[in-house]
């Protein structure tokens, strides 16, 4: 099999990523599985060791077509990893493709304020909201994204890395989940609320 690229690119360290992969040549077996593999947190600290660890982690896969599969990405340290794939076997699995795609694991997301907390249900405002983990590259590749409820708007990464601002889409009368996704699919797990007021 020949594998081409991943989509979305990125996730979060502590997993859960539907990664779709894309080439030539993929077949059914008796199980299908995806190793993700880089560097490790040495124990000790950074000074540890001058040779970084390596760790893999496999997971099952699940075949759409020839050309497409799904994979969920496994709880790793943040950088980037390769994904191969291995069709032939049952655990431990067989033989792995020569060829890989790349996968960046970033920190998780933390929020810590939405500002204002409050807007008109026409939207189309902006609004900032505060916390960590917000990716450069995912803003560099347009990903970074805010969601109100059910509603996403894309989010600007500004100068110093802890803030985003994203337009306010039209909403209903009430109060809504503020999140952020670096990827457009993984939204954060801790939620600042902000309503929507028809006044």
């Amino acid at each position: 099999p020949e594998l081409d690229v991943a989509h979305p690119v990125l996730g979060p360290s502590d997993g859960g990523t539907t990664v779709a992969i894309f080439g030539e040549g993929f077949h059914s077996g008796p199980s299908v599985w995806c190793r993700f593999t880089g560097a490790a947190n040495a124990p000790g600290g950074a000074n540890a060791s001058a040779m970084p660890l390596v760790h893999s982690v496999v997971t099952l896969a699940r075949i759409l077509s020839r050309t497409h599969l799904e994979c969920i990405s496994p709880r790793l340290a943040p950088g980037y990893k390769s994904i191969d794939l291995s069709f032939n076997g049952d655990p431990p699995p067989g033989d792995f493709s020569s060829d890989a795609v790349a996968f960046e694991y970033h920190e998780p997301v933390r929020l810590s304020a939405v500002i204002p907390a409050r807007e008109r249900v026409e939207g189309e405002v902006p609004i900032h909201i505060y916390g960590s983990g917000f990716s450069a590259r995912a803003a560099a590749l347009g990903y970074l994204s805010c969601r109100f409820g059910n509603a996403t708007s894309p989010a600007v990464l500004l100068p110093g890395g802890n803030e985003l601002m994203c337009m306010l889409p039209r909403g209903k009368p009430g109060f809504v989940a503020a999140e952020v996704s670096n990827n457009r699919a993984d939204y954060t797990r801790n939620v600042l609320m902000f309503e929507y007021a028809d006044v």
